[in-house]
C-alpha cells in the first residue's frame, strides 16, 4: 500500500493539497481562503491523509459519504463520524478520479430495480445439521447430487466461507448448454499473509502445548517429537477457531519439521541468550528441548499462549510464511493451467457447467476441497483461498416468477469455543449471516433425534428482532427415525402402508416437535417441519414426498409468496417522538458501555490472542466481528430489547398494527448497517495499526503489556469513546444513528410500494 504525504499550501487564494502520484506533483482543492478558514483546512488535509492511509475502497468512501447526508436530511448540524464529506469527496477525487463524478451524483443507494425482487432463505444451523444437503437436495437431480455434496458440504465443515444459490436469476445469464454458473471471490494477499501468520503461531503453540501434555508419559525424546510433529501437520490442517487452513497435503510434513525449527530457535529466545546455553545447543539439536520437559517437570511453569505469540512474532518466519503461501499459489497456477483462467488472489473466478457431468466435480472439488481426494495428499485445491461464492442454477424443481434465493452459512457451533460463551458467539453468527444477507426467511436446521442445544436462545433472540413468523424449524433425520421406528415395532420396511406411515409420523410429532419448549411452539407455531434430507424416503414411499427437501422448499416459499408486499407508507415524527420520550438513546447508549468489557474481556482465558487476532482482521476488512467481538451488533441488540419493552412495544404496535413485526425487523438492520460504519467503516486505519504490532513494536501503545493486553485496551478506549465525536455526546450520536436507520427503512418501504404498483402495472 501507498503511504501518502501531503502538505497543505496558499495557490491562487485557496487552500490546496499538493501530492504526488506516479512521480507527477499534484494539487486538489480544499475551498477558498474567504469562506475556509486555515483551521478548518488543516482539518480536512489531515482527514484526507487518514483517510488515504486506511486504504479505503470506494464502496466504503460511498457508505460513510451517505451517513453525512442522511444525517444533514434528519436536520442535523453534526455528523456521527469523524470525516466530513468535503474530506470523502477529496479523496475520491484523488484515488478514484474516473468514478468522481458518478460517485458525487449517484443516488442509487439501496435502491431496488424493477427486475429484482428476489425473495431470500437463510439456512442456519449447527454444522452436520444437513444445511447444505437440504438446499442441495431441494434443487438438484439425484445424479447431480453426486457432484455437488463431496465438495460443498467438505467445505461447509471447514471455512468461514458462505455460498449463496440463486434460482430464476435475471442479472447473470448462464452460457447456452450450461445449467449452472458459480462465481467465486478469492481472498486478497493481505488476508491470506495474514491467516497464514497466525497458523504458524497456532502450530507452534500445539508444538509446545503437545509437549507439556506427553512429556510425563512418552520419555524416548524421539517419539514424543515425532507426535509434536504429527500434532502441528494436524494444527496446519485447520486452524483453532475452523476458519483457515491448508487441508491434507505432503509439503505439511515438510512445514512441520521447519516449524519445529522455528519453535526451537524462539524458545532460545525465551530462556535468553548465554554462553553455557549456546554451547550445549551448537553441542545437542535437542537441547531446548530437554530444558522445556525438565522445567514442565514443575508443576508452576507454563508458557502461555500470549507468550509463545510473542515469542514468534519476535523471530523472523518469514520463510515458512512465503513457503506456505507460493503452495497457495501453485495450487492457483494449478487451476489456471487446468481451467485456462487468469485468475488472481483478491478477484473473481467463474465457472460454466453442466450439473450432472463428471468434470462438474473434479471442478467443484478443486475449488472448494474434497476430503476423500484430499486424503490422497496430491490433490490440489484452492479452498484456503476462497472467501464466498455465488452459484446460479436452472432448475426443473422450482418454477417461480421471481428469484428466489438460498443462502448457506457456517456451522454456527464450529470451532472450539469457551462453554460459558458459546451461546453468545452462536447467536453472533447466526445475527452476523442474517445483517449481511437480510433474508426474508430463516431457516433453522436441526435434527430430530439429537438435542440442540442452541435451538431455543437463536429462535427467541430472532423473535426479538421481528424474525418470530419468518423463522422455520426444519428438522433432519427422518430416515434414520423411521428406521428405529420400524426396528422397534418389529415392521419390515417393505410392509410400511400409508396409514402405518401416518401411525409414526404422529408419535413423531408426539415425541419429538410437540415435546419441545412451549417458548419455542408459542414463537413459531406451525413453522416446525420434519424433513427428510436424503430424499431416499420419497424414492422408497410415494405418500412420503412431502417430507423431502423439494416439497418443503416448496411449501415454505408459497407460504410467503401468499402473504405478499406489505405497503407501509410512514413518516418519522412519531417515531422519533417514541424514541425521544422513553429515553431510548440514553438507555442503548449505557448498555452499549456496560458492554464493551464483555465484548473485549480483559481475562485472556476469554479471548486468546488468536481469537483476537481474527477479530481485529475481520474489523480491518469491514466484516461485522467475530467470537464476540461484533461493535454494531451491541447497539442493535440493545436497541432490539428497548423496542421489546412493554410500554414501547405497545406504542410501537399501536403505530405500526399489522405491519409492526415487519418494521422492527427492517428497522434493525438498518440500524445494524448505520452502526457498522460508525463503529467500524471509519477505523479501518486504527486496525491495520493493531494488526502490524505483531511486527513493528513503534506501533505498541504501552510495552509493559503483552501484545495482546495492548491490543484490548486500544479497542476498549476506541470504543468508549468512539461515538462522542467534535463534542457530541454518546446518546445523541445514537439518536442520530436511530433517526438515519429509520428514515432508510421508511424509504424501503416506499420503494418496495412503489415496486409492487410497477409490477402490477
Amino acid at each position: 500500500m501507498t503511504e501518502y504525504k501531503l502538505n497543505m499550501i496558499l495557490d491562487g487564494g485557496s487552500y490546496k493539497i499538493s501530492y504526488t502520484k506516479d512521480g507527477k506533483q499534484n494539487k486538489v482543492t480544499i475551498g477558498n481562503e474567504k469562506n475556509t478558514t486555515v483551521m478548518a483546512a488543516r482539518k480536512i488535509c489531515t482527514e484526507v491523509e487518514d483517510l488515504l492511509n486506511s486504504d479505503m475502497s470506494i464502496a466504503n468512501l460511498e457508505k460513510m459519504y451517505a451517513i453525512n447526508t442522511d444525517a444533514e436530511r434528519c436536520g442535523y448540524h453534526g455528523s456521527v463520524l469523524k470525516y466530513q464529506n468535503t474530506s470523502i469527496e477529496i479523496v475520491v477525487k484523488m484515488l478514484f478520479p474516473d468514478e468522481y463524478n458518478k460517485f458525487i451524483n449517484s443516488e442509487e443507494f439501496n435502491q431496488i430495480k424493477i427486475e429484482e425482487n428476489p425473495l431470500e432463505i437463510l439456512n442456519v444451523g449447527c454444522t452436520g445439521s444437513g444445511k447444505t444437503r437440504f438446499i442441495l437436495c431441494a434443487v438438484l437431480s439425484k445424479q447431480a447430487l453426486k457432484n455437488f455434496v463431496p465438495a460443498l458440504t467438505s467445505l461447509r465443515e471447514t471455512t468461514a466461507c458462505s455460498i449463496v444459490y440463486h434460482f430464476n436469476s435475471l442479472s447473470v445469464e448462464i452460457d447456452d448448454g450450461c445449467d449452472f454458473k458459480v462465481v467465486t471471490k478469492l481472498k486478497d494477499e493481505e488476508e491470506v499473509i495474514y491467516s497464514i501468520k497466525a497458523l504458524i503461531v497456532e502450530a507452534v503453540e500445539e508444538y509446545i502445548v503437545t509437549i507439556k501434555e506427553n512429556c510425563k508419559e512418552i520419555v524416548d525424546l524421539k517419539e514424543l517429537c515425532s507426535k509434536c510433529r504429527n500434532a502441528v501437520e494436524k494444527r496446519l490442517e485447520m486452524n483453532y477457531d475452523k476458519t483457515f487452513g491448508l487441508g491434507t497435503r505432503i509439503i505439511n510434513n515438510e512445514l512441520a519439521a521447519a516449524i519445529e525449527t522455528l519453535t526451537k530457535n524462539a524458545l532460545m529466545d525465551f530462556y535468553g541468550s548465554s554462553k553455557s546455553i549456546d554451547k550445549m545447543s551448537r553441542d545437542d539439536s535437542d537441547f531446548i528441548i530437554k530444558q522445556l520437559i525438565r522445567d514442565y517437570g514443575d508443576e508452576q511453569f507454563d508458557i502461555s499462549s500470549d507468550e509463545i505469540n510473542s515469542m514468534i512474532s519476535n523471530y523472523d518466519n518469514a520463510e515458512i510464511v512465503q513457503k506456505i503461501y507460493n503452495e497457495l499459489m501453485l495450487d492457483l497456477h494449478k487451476y489456471n493451467e487446468q481451467y485456462s483462467q487468469n485468475s488472481v488472489v483478491g478477484e473473481y473466478i467463474s465457472y460454466c457447467g453442466q450439473s450432472e457431468r463428471e468434470e462438474t466435480l473434479l471442478y467443484l472439488s478443486h475449488v472448494f476441497g474434497n476430503k476423500s481426494k484430499q486424503r490422497k495428499g496430491d490433490f490440489y485445491m484452492i479452498e484456503p483461498l476462497v472467501k464466498n461464492a455465488e452459484f446460479y442454477l436452472k432448475t426443473t424443481k422450482m418454477a417461480y416468477d421471481r428469484e428466489i434465493i438460498l443462502s448457506d452459512s457456517v456451522g454456527i457451533n464450529q470451532g472450539q469455543k469457551d462453554a460459558a460463551r458459546i451461546n453468545e458467539v452462536v447467536f453472533n453468527r447466526v445475527q452476523g449471516s442474517v445483517q449481511t444477507r437480510k433474508p426474508d426467511i430463516i431457516m433453522y436446521h436441526t435434527k430430530l433425534n439429537n438435542k440442540d442445544d442452541y435451538m431455543l436462545d437463536v429462535v427467541k433472540k430472532l423473535n426479538a428482532q421481528g424474525y418470530g413468523h419468518s423463522t422455520y424449524i426444519v428438522a433432519g433425520r427422518l430416515d434414520e427415525v423411521l428406521a428405529t421406528y420400524l426396528s422397534d415395532n418389529y415392521i419390515e420396511k417393505g410392509d410400511v402402508t400409508e396409514e402405518s406411515f401416518s401411525d409414526f409420523i404422529d408419535e413423531t410429532r408426539q415425541i419429538y416437535v410437540e415435546s419441545d419448549s412451549v417458548t419455542l411452539n408459542s414463537i413459531i407455531g406451525k413453522n416446525y417441519i420434519i424433513c427428510d434430507k436424503t430424499n431416499k424416503l420419497a424414492e422408497e414411499y410415494e405418500f412420503a414426498k412431502e417430507y423431502a427437501c423439494p416439497a418443503v422448499l416448496e411449501q415454505v416459499i408459497n407460504e410467503r409468496l401468499n402473504i405478499g408486499v406489505s405497503n407501509c407508507l410512514y413518516d418519522d415524527v412519531d417515531f422519533m417522538d417514541i424514541i425521544q420520550s422513553n429515553n431510548v438513546a440514553g438507555n442503548v447508549y449505557q448498555q452499549y458501555l456496560n458492554s464493551i468489557p464483555y465484548m473485549i474481556p480483559m481475562a485472556y482465558s476469554k479471548m486468546r490472542w488468536n481469537t483476537l487476532q481474527k477479530a481485529i482482521e475481520e474489523l480491518c476488512w469491514n466484516n461485522l466481528g467475530f467470537d464476540v467481538l461484533y461493535p454494531s451488533f451491541k447497539i442493535k441488540d440493545a436497541i432490539a430489547d428497548e423496542l421489546n419493552r412493554d410500554e414501547i412495544k405497545s406504542e410501537f404496535e399501536k403505530k405500526f398494527d399489522e405491519n409492526a413485526e415487519e418494521m422492527k425487523r427492517r428497522y434493525l438492520l438498518e440500524v445494524g448497517e448505520v452502526a457498522q460504519i460508525v463503529l467500524v467503516t471509519e477505523y479501518r486505519a486504527l486496525m491495520k495499526k493493531m494488526l502490524d504490532m505483531r511486527y513493528d513494536t513503534a506501533l505498541r501503545t504501552d510495552l509493559n503489556l503483552s501484545m495482546t493486553d495492548d491490543r484490548k485496551h486500544n479497542l476498549q478506549r476506541l470504543y468508549k469513546s468512539c461515538l462522542e465525536q467534535e463534542g457530541i455526546k454518546g446518546a445523541h450520536a445514537l439518536k442520530i444513528v436511530f433517526h438515519i436507520a429509520w428514515i432508510r427503512t421508511l424509504e424501503f418501504f416506499k420503494r418496495q410500494a412503489q415496486f409492487s404498483i410497477q409490477v402490477r402495472l
